[in-house]
């Protein structure tokens, strides 16, 4: 609620910020982070009961980035004045809990992304305006009509973490 640009329907399209079986386009910043699963209702079986893993209220992550700044900055010129371009690799795996302890599979997603910092003090006077690109290109656990190297992508504003 404090994003001026998440908190109201309107930036994005709203099947991007759905709960499905799918996966969607839209991360918001913070809780576990495991960005290729945004949006998808994740399912666990433990023996013969399947329960929705997705609002669970507990879990663990561990989010890594390697990123290529320092050489895509130089690259740019005078346009990274106005603009910073941030190309990343990443890497994400969480599990999921809820109330009733039950737990998630390990999720683990891979890929890389982009994050542009607009250093305009039009948008925000405080802090830039970062727009997010990831394209999570592997997952470890998909819906059954799915490959786990596939093309998915993913738009965000703030950085992720």
């Amino acid at each position: 609620m404090d994003n001026k640009y998440t908190r109201a329907a309107g930036w994005f399209p709203e099947d991007w910020a759905t709960y499905s079986a799918d996966f969607n386009h839209f991360h918001y910043g913070g809780g576990l982070n495991v960005r290729g699963y945004s949006g998808y209702v994740a399912s666990n079986t433990e023996g013969s009961d399947t329960f929705a893993i997705f609002a669970g209220t507990r879990g663990a992550s561990v989010n890594a980035e390697l990123s290529a700044s320092r050489w895509m900055n130089k690259a740019t010129g005078k346009v990274s004045r106005y603009v910073s371009i941030d190309p990343y690799l990443f890497c994400d795996a969480g599990i999921l809990g809820n109330d009733d302890d039950q737990y998630s599979d390990l999720r683990v997603n891979a890929g890389f992304g982009t994050a542009f910092a607009v250093k305009s003090r039009r948008f925000n006077k405080t802090k830039p305006l970062v727009i997010r690109v990831d394209l999570p290109l592997f997952l470890n656990r998909v819906p059954e009509d799915q490959e786990y190297i596939g093309f998915r992508y993913l738009v965000g504003i703030n950085r992720a973490f």
